[in-house]
């Protein structure tokens, strides 16, 4: 029996969701453990979890900023960005030729890590007192 063509595609977006997800996960454990509280003098644990948040909030913005203008593939930071290559840029974009044309899931796993660490800093905050 052959696969419909939907399947291919919710297939790979699950796959992503869940790749983005494990990776926010471990970035957010891995934030609340690896930080340097003494540094920062956090001493109680309110102050270690605004800490921990406001890390959660500025890494899931970079990775949703990240990934959106990778998929708009706005992201070569090398050159002087002339309006004319903007224009080739987005022109290049809808003929599918971008600078991630190789990795495809590339700005999509960006987004949803970004995506994913929003949501654990919200659920964060609305489950923990602090």
């Amino acid at each position: 029996m052959q696969a419909t063509a939907p399947t291919p595609i919710l297939r790979s977006a699950v796959r992503i969701i869940v790749t983005a997800g494990v990776i926010a996960g471990a970035i957010g454990i891995g934030a609340w453990y690896l930080l340097p509280y003494e540094a920062w003098k956090a001493e109680t644990f309110a102050e270690r979890f605004a800490l921990w948040e406001g890390i959660l909030w500025a890494l899931g913005a970079t990775g949703t900023l990240f990934g959106i203008a990778a998929l708009f593939n706005a992201t070569d930071l090398y050159s002087p960005r002339l309006l004319e290559q903007v224009q080739q840029q987005a022109a290049d974009a809808l003929r599918g030729r971008t600078l991630y044309s190789d990795l495809p899931t590339v700005p999509w796993v960006l987004l949803g890590c970004g995506l994913a660490l929003i949501v654990a800093a919200v659920v964060g905050r609305s489950v923990l007192p602090g």
